[in-house]
C-alpha cells in the first residue's frame, strides 16, 4: 500500500478529473422558466396527488438503487410506505404548489466508476451520480402525474 500523501494526491487528481468532466453550464431561460404556480393547479396535478397513489408508488420502489447523500435506503421508503404516504403526498403538493424543489435535494454525490484499461489513470473512470432516494422517488412520482400532459 502507498503512503498517505501519495493516496491523497491520487484522490485529488481523480476529483479534479471528474470535476473537469462534469460542469454545469450557464443558467438558461426557456419557455418553462417563468411559469407561475397557478399553472400547475390548472393542469389538475394537485387533484391527482392522493395518499393511495403515493403508498402504491412507494411500495413499488426498487431496493437495488444506491443510497445518496441523505443516507436513506429505498428499503425504508418501501417498507414504511403506508406510514410515509401522507407526508409524501403533502410534500408532493407543496412542491407542485410552490414550483420549487427542496434545497436539501440539490446535493448530489459523484462516485468514480472504473470503465476500462489502466486503473491508475483518472481518465478511465466515469462519474456515477448518486441522488437522495426520497428525491428520486418524488421525481418519478411527479413525473407519473404529468406524463399524459
Amino acid at each position: 500500500m502507498g503512503s498517505g500523501a501519495g493516496m491523497t494526491s491520487k484522490a485529488e487528481h481523480l476529483v479534479d478529473t471528474l470535476k473537469s468532466k462534469y460542469q454545469l453550464g450557464d443558467k438558461a431561460v426557456n419557455y418553462y422558466t417563468e411559469l407561475e404556480a397557478p399553472y400547475h393547479r390548472r393542469q389538475g396535478a394537485l387533484a391527482e396527488v392522493t395518499e393511495e397513489k403515493a403508498e402504491r408508488f412507494l411500495k413499488d420502489l426498487r431496493e437495488d438503487s444506491a443510497t445518496g447523500p441523505d443516507g436513506l435506503p429505498t428499503r425504508i421508503l418501501k417498507e414504511c410506505a403506508k406510514q410515509l404516504a401522507v407526508p409524501f403526498c403533502k410534500l408532493a403538493k407543496i412542491i407542485l404548489t410552490q414550483g420549487r424543489w427542496p434545497d436539501l435535494w440539490m446535493e448530489h454525490w459523484i462516485i468514480p466508476l472504473f470503465k476500462k484499461n489502466n486503473v491508475y489513470s483518472a481518465d478511465n473512470y466515469r462519474g456515477v451520480h448518486l441522488t437522495a432516494q426520497l428525491s428520486k422517488a418524488m421525481e418519478r412520482f411527479l413525473q407519473s402525474l404529468f406524463l399524459h400532459f
